[in-house]
Parts: structure tokens; C-alpha cells; sequence
């Protein structure tokens, strides 16, 4: 998964978080963005793909996608303000006002995915939402984590590259 996200998904998603960005002035306005659609390209190969979907106002939803080349599923989720927790056929997407929050506590304390996520997951069953698999949202949302961390990272370092061509 490495190679996929490294080579080939992070720099497809650097002009869509860019654009995302932009148009939800800093982020601020992701919760307006509406949620993925059917692609209406011809490629007549799309796959339908169920992602369960962790947001900031402490809710898990469910959310199906019909993903293709055309269309990836990190494309699409992205441009719903959402991250996927794997390149091609994720099972959970992470919304990016939770993972802002989590990338600005851990740049202020010593990472702990581990205390986060049972954090979270006895937050989220208090609420009364099930969790299907144990463990398996601290590995997911640990996922989706690093890559949008290195996303953004991604993202800084060519802002910092087109500034220095420009002086």
C-alpha cells in the first residue's frame, strides 16, 4: 500500500485538497460539502464500496461510493471533506476536521494512536454506536492519519517549491 499511496494516490489528491482548500476557505466550510455521487463517466466498470464514516460531531455513518478509474474513492471522498483509511477500496473515511484536530494534538504531544482510539471508541459506544471489528478503527484511523499527514505535508512542500521558482 505504500508504493500506492506514495507514487500514485498522495499526488493525485495534492490538486484536490488544494482546490478543497480554496473553496472551503481553510477548511471551515467542509461540513457544506455534499457527499460523493454516482461518477457519470463511460468507463462501465465502477465497483460499489461501503465506507463507514467517523465525523466531528461524533457520528458514524455509513456511506456507499461507486469508485472506478475515473473515479477513484479517494478522489471522491476527498472532495467530500473526508480520507480515506486505504488508497483503492477503503472501509472507513475520517473526517478532516477530526483529523486536523488529531494532527495539531499530536504536533503538540507525543503521538499515541493506541490512547486516541480507545478514547474514541469508548466515546463512540457511550453514544451508543457499535463497533464492528476491535482494533480495527485504530489501525484504519492510524491509516488515515499518516497518509493525510503526508498529504498536507505534500502539499506544503510544493507550495514552498512553486514560491521559491517564482523568486
Amino acid at each position: 500500500q505504500w508504493e500506492s499511496w506514495q507514487l500514485q494516490v498522495i499526488p493525485a489528491l495534492v490538486p484536490v485538497f488544494v482546490q478543497l482548500w480554496h473553496r472551503t476557505r481553510g477548511l471551515r466550510e467542509v461540513d457544506a460539502l455534499p457527499a460523493p455521487s454516482k461518477p457519470t463517466c463511460d468507463c462501465r466498470s465502477s465497483i460499489l464500496c461501503k465506507v463507514s464514516v467517523v465525523r466531528f460531531t461524533a457520528a458514524i455513518s455509513d456511506l456507499e461510493i461507486h469508485i472506478c478509474e475515473c473515479a477513484p474513492a479517494a478522489v471522491q471522498l476527498l472532495r467530500a471533506g473526508l480520507f480515506p483509511s486505504a488508497p483503492w477500496r477503503p472501509s472507513l473515511a475520517v473526517d478532516l476536521h477530526v483529523l486536523e484536530f488529531a494532527r495539531n494534538l499530536f504536533g503538540r504531544i507525543s503521538p499515541n494512536n493506541t490512547a486516541w482510539i480507545a478514547t474514541m471508541e469508548s466515546f463512540l459506544r457511550d453514544l451508543g454506536f457499535t463497533l464492528d471489528r476491535e482494533g480495527a478503527l485504530r489501525r484504519l484511523f492510524g491509516s488515515a492519519l499518516e497518509w493525510y499527514t503526508h498529504l498536507r505535508n505534500q502539499v506544503n512542500h510544493d507550495f514552498d517549491a512553486h514560491l521559491e521558482r517564482a523568486r
